[in-house]
């Protein structure tokens, strides 16, 4: 019966042991990530907004969206 016990105890180790070492070792290589720059967006002027009424409604929202914080 003690040899049982023994047994039972050397695989109970040996499976934590392994959990252990296996959360211990990194799974991926981590990769250098590019940060992605944002496209140029031009300014909004006068003369767009004069020829295309609805951006000025929407400049409006996004900036009250924008300066609300």
């Amino acid at each position: 019966m003690k040899k049982w016990g023994a047994l039972g105890v050397l695989i109970i180790g040996l499976v934590i042991g392994v959990a252990w070492w296996s959360r211990q070792t990194p799974r991926s290589v981590p990769v250098n990530t590019t940060s992605k720059t944002k496209p140029a967006v031009p300014k909004l002027t006068l003369r767009e907004e004069r020829r295309q009424p609805e951006l000025r409604y929407v400049s409006v929202i996004l900036y009250a969206i924008d300066h609300d914080r």
